[in-house]
């Protein structure tokens, strides 16, 4: 099987169907991440599809300085930010899978949460988010691409355009604003639970 810059490659030399292949990789993982972002399903498909147009345009000028996944989650990011820049319009964000939640709070494991995360239902996918909701877009964006995505520092660095230092800073300060949220709701099902 071929990999990614292979495919890359071979469309550049005039291989359309290479670039469908690309399409066929990414697609789940960018329907993902756009409905995390956007937060509805019918938008979140079409921005998308507009981040894959506007890739297929740009990938003969693509370099492999990087690797295409990362290239394309900032162009798809980019064309997310342009989406809710333009209807000035922000949905509450959905976490579907639950195994994502678990890898957060393993990630940012504070002793207070260890009673509430046998709680997890409904309510707290609610207030979770709510609490991503109300982060600043770049705060969203790499608390996306870190905690649900799991991408590395680097490769977040590379997709958002921010230094490697400003995406540290950026996840601490939005862990401190999600915990903030979250931390009246999960006092009360420590003290309930």
């Amino acid at each position: 099987m071929k990999d990614d810059l292979e495919l890359v490659a071979e469309f550049q030399r005039g291989n359309q169907r290479a670039f469908d292949e690309l399409v066929k990789r990414h697609m789940n993982k960018a329907m993902q991440l756009a409905y995390v972002v956007i937060g509805n399903y019918e938008d979140a498909k079409d921005v998308s599809q507009e981040a894959f147009v506007k890739a297929y345009r740009a990938l003969g000028s693509f370099r492999a300085q990087s690797k295409f996944s990362t290239w394309f989650y900032r162009v798809l990011m980019n064309t997310a930010k342009d989406f809710l820049r333009q209807r000035n319009w922000k949905k509450f964000l959905r976490w579907d899978k639950s195994e994502s939640m678990e890898n957060f709070f393993e990630s940012v494991e504070d002793a207070r949460q260890s009673p509430a995360r046998e709680l997890l239902g409904a309510e707290l996918d609610q207030k979770i988010s709510r609490a991503v909701a109300k982060l600043p877009f770049k705060q969203q964006c790499v608390f996306t691409l870190r905690f649900i995505e799991g991408l590395p520092l680097k490769e977040i660095a590379e997709i958002t355009g921010l230094a490697e230092g400003s995406v540290k800073a950026t996840i601490h300060f939005a862990v401190q604003k999600f915990k903030q949220s979250l931390f009246p709701y999960l006092k009360e099902e420590v003290r309930h639970g």
